[in-house]
């Protein structure tokens, strides 16, 4: 491909052009509008040949995900958490998509990572929001750490569906990773039941 400039003007592209050339643009478009490019095609001893074509350029979405707030589980208990997504751009992201909770055993997501795809957000016009969540069951107590990511279905998922003016900002920018702290669930020991109930016998009855 060759390059095709994106500003006002004439513009040769090339002294000689072969059958079946292609040409793009080299540069990306300054603002929202509409803009017309005009291919003239000139021989000598023949009338110039002309190709106008419109392109219309408009706003794109750009996603965001809130951290999780929730910092706190149980062994064997579902937890809900939750994350609002964002469409910080001007222009809305045209469909539905899937968003992402990730959980680590690393603060930075290194280690022990785990994808939580959500499916089914509809489509956010510029400045919506929509809360997304997901019921996670942590086996084992300790630290954890999560967050949310919008318009992902996994770790290696790049750029998602839905095309953005930037897609760099899309998981739980303010605080990276939450830490959740998991415990295990409380018990009562047999022992300790015994004694109680053997406490209780003492007194009488009426």
């Amino acid at each position: 491909f060759a390059p095709w400039g994106t500003g006002a003007g004439t513009s040769a592209v090339n002294a000689s052009i072969a059958t079946g050339s292609h040409y793009q643009n080299a540069s990306p478009y300054p603002s929202t509008g509409t803009y017309t490019y005009t291919l003239t095609c000139s021989k000598a001893g023949t009338a110039d040949a002309t190709k106008t074509i419109n392109v219309v350029v408009s706003s794109q979405s750009d996603l965001t995900a809130s951290s999780p707030t929730q910092t706190t589980a149980t062994t064997g208990v579902a937890q809900t958490f939750t994350s609002t997504i964002s469409n910080v751009g001007g222009g809305s992201t045209g469909a539905s998509f899937t968003n992402l909770f990730q959980t680590a055993t690393s603060s930075n997501g290194s280690t022990g990572l785990i994808d939580y795809p959500v499916s089914g957000m509809s489509t956010l016009a510029s400045g919506a929001t929509s809360v997304t969540s997901k019921s996670i069951t942590f086996s084992t107590p300790g630290t954890y750490y999560i967050r949310a990511c919008a318009d992902k279905s996994s770790s290696g998922d790049v750029n998602g569906t839905v095309s953005e003016s930037n897609e760099n900002n899309n998981c739980s920018m303010s605080t990276p990773w939450t830490t959740v702290t998991v415990t295990n669930a409380s018990t009562i020991s047999i022992s300790n039941l015994s004694a109680w109930a053997e406490s209780i016998s003492d007194y009488p009855t009426t």
